[in-house]
């Protein structure tokens, strides 16, 4: 009889291969009558293995949390109708609605009379099927995905405390115990996790892989996952909500359409976001302290450019550039957070913004503390410098600038993003004597103060969707935990009588 996915399995009757006789491995393909792909933990790798070498890991009824329990009932209960063998002697018990008010003991008892009072008689060539092994093929079978396939979750589904409660146990995870889950999730695939997790439904193998190397990342810095822990805490129940249903709609390809850049003369360089995706992510973002600031950019540099465009859909068209300068403009707002304070003054009153003759002044005494202090001003140049296509559409789409003016500031832009260090820091320590002469009316020009807040407050969007990824990841721990601890990625092997070269069951299109 086929396995389903995800079930633990051990492996038994290998001919040629008898060293792993009694590894344990988990199930990653569906169910299958000629071979099925299992992850072979102590082997590291996965094999297509034949059904008849495969037996269920035993499970004790004691193990088995309460919702495991009326799942193996269900099933029981229901090959039982299927075969016409209602009656075994226990009654009202037949009908799996008679346990809905049964605590845990006695619904271990209900399990263990069950299993005891139906005689195994699925497989033909083995009728002494050990009782641990059948409890865990009924588990195994409740958990099964029917049709393959199970639709996201809604928000409604999962409570902020559970989730508070998820992040807070992930927080007092030891690295191992991280790395060990995420190697958990590696050996299951991605087809396997889809499968099994509504969380993780209608996500992209890349969304998946980059969820994996998320809790591989925070294991090698603890500190973020406190961190993100304690944001957490301080969410409301409705923010922790829509938090969720943006990882939900991240994850599907129709459900979250890719921004289009702006192009030609009046773009900002940034993906169309929403005034409203901007608002909540400055709220959001509004109480977050420079530390954190720090942190948050430490860890989207941690993640490589390709794999950070392959699974955030809005910064798919971004260049290289562009998400290095918005990651080095997180790191000057951590140096200068008064400089977030005017980003979101702007946002919430642009037109006030522009016109207060105050808030102007405010703006050119953050710049005037730019240009004091070493580190926070050569964080800012050093931004533009990495990113001279920002820069020259930000300059370049001012009104009142001729022809003329704009060809000479792209020259001096193309010049400025190839100059050597060296002279960058002879400049920058020339900085304040030009800063009355030539920074404070660049400073001051409506169309300049636009594009930067618009830049500024994508970046602190884009931070609160990462936030969303981290929630929703949190949310498939809760939602299904798992048992395994295995290590490895898929890898092929030698025929070995039960067991083949994985790729070999792989059609064109990737399926088993």
């Amino acid at each position: 009889t086929p396995f389903p996915v995800g079930s633990v399995v051990l492996l038994r009757d290998l001919v040629s291969a008898p060293h792993l006789n009694g590894a344990r491995g988990t199930v990653r393909s569906r169910p299958n009558p000629d071979r099925q792909e299992v992850y072979i933990h102590e082997a590291k790798r996965s094999m297509a293995v034949k059904p008849a070498n495969l037996r269920y890991e035993p499970r004790d009824v004691g193990s088995l949390s309460a919702s495991e329990v009326r799942g193996a009932l269900r099933v029981l209960y229901d090959d039982r109708r299927r075969k016409g063998k209602g009656g075994t002697g226990c009654g009202e018990d037949d009908d799996d609605g008679a346990s809905s008010g049964m605590d845990e003991a006695e619904l271990r008892r209900l399990l263990r009379r069950e299993v005891a009072a139906t005689p195994d008689d699925d497989d033909d060539d083995d009728d002494d099927v050990p009782v641990g092994e059948r409890i865990a093929g009924l588990v195994a079978r409740s958990n099964e995905p029917p049709g393959g396939t199970m639709p996201p979750p809604s928000s409604q589904d999962i409570d902020g405390e559970r989730l508070r409660q998820g992040a807070e146990r992930m927080a007092s995870m030891t690295p191992d115990d991280l790395r060990r889950q995420a190697a958990t999730m590696r050996a299951m695939g991605p087809s396997a996790i889809r499968a099994m997790h509504p969380q993780m439904g209608r996500m992209s193998d890349e969304q998946i892989n980059m969820a994996i190397a998320q809790m591989e990342g925070v294991a090698d810095d603890p500190a973020q996952l406190r961190m993100a822990a304690e944001q957490m805490k301080n969410m409301s129940e409705g923010e922790l909500k829509r938090a969720l249903d943006r990882t939900t709609a991240m994850a599907g390809a129709g459900v979250c359409p890719v921004p289009t850049m702006n192009d030609g003369g009046g773009g900002s360089g940034v993906p169309n976001v929403s005034r409203a995706q901007l608002e909540e992510a400055a709220k959001q973002m509004s109480s977050m302290s420079p530390s954190q600031l720090r942190q948050q950019a430490a860890m989207l540099r941690s993640v490589p450019l390709e794999t950070l465009r392959g699974t955030n859909p809005h910064m798919s068209q971004m260049t290289d550039s562009q998400i290095e300068a918005s990651i080095a403009q997180l790191e000057a707002m951590a140096n200068n957070p008064d400089m977030m304070r005017m980003a979101f003054d702007a946002l919430s009153d642009p037109g006030k913004m522009s016109s207060d003759a105050n808030a102007m002044d405010r703006l050119g005494a953050i710049t005037g503390g730019l240009l004091s202090d070493p580190d926070q001003l050569n964080s800012a140049v050093k931004a533009m410098k990495r990113n001279p296509d920002m820069l020259k559409q930000m300059l370049t789409s001012q009104k009142g600038i001729s022809e003329v003016q704009r060809e000479q500031m792209t020259r001096a832009i193309d010049s400025f993003a190839t100059m050597d260090d060296e002279k960058l820091e002879r400049y920058l320590r020339l900085a304040n004597v030009v800063q009355n002469a030539a920074v404070r009316p660049i400073v001051r020009a409506k169309e300049a103060l636009g594009l930067s807040t618009r830049t500024t407050l994508f970046i602190l969007w884009l931070i609160m969707t990462l936030l969303a990824c981290f929630v929703g990841l949190i949310a498939w721990r809760w939602w299904h935990g798992t048992r395994d601890d295995g290590v490895g990625n898929s890898m092929s092997v030698e025929d070995d009588g039960g067991l083949t070269p994985i790729e070999n069951y792989y059609n064109g299109d990737g399926e088993f």
